[in-house]
């Protein structure tokens, strides 16, 4: 068999047309609205990037030998670069030293097919623990501060959202002049129902939750164990089930749970369902009954 020839590597060709954008990653903590500036970044604060270090101490080239050998070709990439200029070794006037990427909250646009930019994009995947590869990566490690998006992905998740937003409003058209469903969905959510909260304060807070927490709305209106989850809300109320923070027990002390698990919601509604646990279920529910009477 012939020897495999390996693939030159070709900026213009691999990469025409190609773009990116790289976002911050937001995330709500104290923040409650995501939208917030404060959910990342305060203000005008940026992040500065350069070219990772080893263990050593040693600069890591973030472009492969073949990269690096096509931009230190003038004649090729039509840089200025030459052979040497771009090693991470180079004593003098070192190009990873002096490089820096800064970024902040304005989403940051690189053309690959653009040699900076190409370089940009190969510096920021270098640094790891901080630039998520892709849009689906960027939930894998809480260090993330930044993700890379496609033109692509930025498509589909648009149309992704969009698709998310009919079936939501779809739901409310359903509900929105049922007072005591919508009111239990928010519940579920957390939160907390005024007793002279009217139809129309109640279809306002459906669309706020389906602005600020689309995914969330939607969990709760395609629960299957929606009804376990009022039944435990609706005991605490009663005083029948205690809640100890997020965690769930009976009256007696037990929690809501087996043997070594923590009596969370989601742990609890598992063991009420059980069909050993059928008992607690059903006395839960007569002692609720009793309770309205």
């Amino acid at each position: 068999m012939g020897e495999v020839k390996k693939k030159v590597f070709d900026l213009k060709k691999d990469f025409e047309g190609k773009t990116v954008k790289i976002l911050p990653i937001k995330r709500s903590t104290w923040i409650t609205d995501p939208n917030h500036e404060a959910a990342f970044l305060v203000g005008p604060a940026t992040r500065n990037y350069s070219a990772p270090m080893d263990r050593n101490g040693n600069i890591v080239c973030p472009l492969t030998d073949e990269e690096k050998a096509y931009f230190e070709n003038p004649e090729v990439s039509g840089m200025s670069y030459k052979a040497g200029d771009l090693s991470p070794y180079k004593e003098a006037n070192n190009f990873w030293k002096r490089h820096k990427i800064r970024l902040g909250k304005d989403p940051k646009v690189l053309k690959l097919d653009q040699p900076k930019d190409y370089i940009d994009y190969k510096l920021l995947l270098s640094n790891k623990d901080e630039i998520a590869p892709s849009y689906d990566q960027h939930k894998k490690k809480r260090s993330y501060k930044f993700m890379v998006v496609s033109e692509e992905t930025e498509v589909d998740t648009r149309l992704t959202k969009q698709k998310k937003l009919q079936e939501a409003y779809m739901f409310l058209g359903k509900v929105n002049e049922n007072k005591e469903e919508m009111s239990n969905l928010l519940r579920i959510h957390g939160k907390r129902i005024p007793l002279d909260a009217t139809e129309k304060w109640l279809q306002d807070e459906m669309g706020k939750m389906i602005n600020s927490d689309l995914d969330a709305f939607l969990a709760i209106a395609n629960d299957a164990d929606r009804k376990t989850r009022l039944l435990i809300l609706d005991a605490v109320e009663a005083g029948i089930v205690t809640k100890d923070g997020r965690k769930y027990f009976l009256q007696g002390g037990e929690p809501l749970s087996g043997p070594g698990e923590v009596p969370l919601m989601d742990t609890a509604v598992k063991f009420l369902k059980m069909k050993k646990n059928q008992d607690i279920m059903l006395d839960i529910k007569a002692r609720l009954e009793t309770a309205k009477d």
